[in-house]
C-alpha cells in the first residue's frame, strides 16, 4: 500500500517534518503587465525604431 504526499493533511505533513507540494502560480495578465513594464524600463531612452529593433532581436534570441 502507497502513501501518496498528496492526500495527507498539512497537520500530518508538519509532524512528519514536510510541507505541502505548492501549486504552481499562474501568469495573470497583472503579472504580464508588471513584467512587460519591468522589460521596457531599461530601453525607454531609445527611440521607436531602436525599440522595435531591440525587441524584435530579443525575440529571436528567446526562440533560439
Amino acid at each position: 500500500m502507497t502513501i501518496r504526499i498528496e492526500d495527507l493533511d498539512p497537520v500530518t505533513l508538519e509532524k512528519l517534518g514536510m510541507k505541502a507540494p505548492s501549486k504552481p502560480r499562474e501568469f495573470t495578465a497583472e503579472m504580464e503587465r508588471q513584467w512587460a513594464i519591468k522589460v521596457l524600463g531599461p530601453i525607454a531612452g531609445l527611440t521607436k525604431d531602436q525599440r522595435r529593433r531591440v525587441l524584435e532581436r530579443a525575440i529571436k534570441m528567446s526562440a533560439a
